[in-house]
């Protein structure tokens, strides 16, 4: 039995998601969104509820049903524009995300525990291995 007197968790298997489960990615990624709109808005046109909509979407997707749903034209800001200025934003936080309350603890008993883990995320390879390279 475990410290609580109930025996351990029958389970071996757990998959998390990465961002908001893992990670705390959303406040930076706020920042990123708001920062790369500055061509065309002030930063504080990105509201939560806008962001909200746009969590696990492909890139090329958000960036423009975002610059859509600001009125933003093309010809002020692109998708492409707003992805590349959002990208180097982000770029400078991710080794400023620190995990989520509880998450490496978890982790570890998890691990103690002979659980095998898996990481489930809809950020494109490249941005989880950047986020992941500050917490190996």
């Amino acid at each position: 039995p475990d410290v609580a007197g109930r025996p351990p968790a029958s389970f071996k298997y757990a998959i998390f998601d990465l961002d908001g489960t893992l990670l705390d990615f959303e406040g930076a990624s706020h920042v990123a969104l708001a920062q790369g709109l500055k061509a065309a808005l002030p930063p504080e046109s990105m509201t939560w509820e806008l962001h909200g909509s746009i969590i696990g979407t492909p890139p090329a997707t958000w960036s423009r049903g975002l610059l859509e749903k600001l009125g933003v034209p093309a010809e002020k800001l692109s998708p492409e524009q707003y992805l590349e200025a959002y990208t180097e934003v982000i770029d400078g936080l991710y080794s400023t995300l620190q995990p989520m309350r509880g998450a490496v603890e978890l982790v570890e008993r998890l691990h103690a525990l002979g659980v095998h883990m898996a990481i489930a995320t809809s950020s494109p390879r490249e941005h989880f291995e950047k986020k992941m390279a500050h917490h190996q």
